[in-house]
């Protein structure tokens, strides 16, 4: 715990809790004891590298897929750009920035945003197309320059590129 002032208590059932769940402060003194405790080396440093090597070879990074996991199909997400001031969706595009009709911001980089949303819901690949649907693009060349300032490598040609 963080919080120095926070107070730990525990069901009388679990006791093991009061020695896994400390304050901070004491973190220092838990390890300190816990190095006493166990002075016999499990593990030389050449057999940690040896499995450290190992679990870097045989990793494979996550790739969640939260729209399955939780069974909601993307024709049921809100799409567009929202404020990141009151939480309205969709925000208009007009001369080069975002504009909310409720609370009347304006953000010339609110799309950065939603494309984070796009990417943990979605995935890494985006197109004009897809940005458009997105976003709640009409104009391909709007979209086109959103994704140009990204500065992001492009795969593909023309209407089969994507980011």
């Amino acid at each position: 715990m963080t919080n120095s002032s926070a107070v730990i208590k525990t069901n009388p059932n679990h006791t093991a809790a009061t020695h896994h769940v400390i304050h901070s402060e004491m973190l220092l003194f838990k390890i300190k004891s816990l190095q006493d405790l166990y002075k016999d080396e499990v593990m030389t440093i050449k057999d940690m590298n040896k499995l450290a090597r190992l679990l870097l070879k045989h990793h494979s990074p996550a790739t969640p897929d939260p729209l399955k996991q939780y069974d909601i199909c993307q024709n049921k997400l809100q799409v567009g750009v929202y404020c990141l001031t009151c939480g309205s969706l969709p925000l208009l595009r007009s001369k080069g920035a975002w504009i909310c009709p409720v609370c009347k911001t304006a953000s010339k980089d609110a799309h950065l945003y939603t494309l984070n949303d796009y990417y943990l819901l979605i995935g890494s690949v985006i197109t004009n197309k897809r940005l458009r649907w997105f976003c709640n693009i009409s104009s391909r060349s709007i979209a086109a320059k959103l994704l140009t300032s990204l500065d992001l490598k492009q795969s593909g040609m023309q209407k089969k590129s994507y980011l």
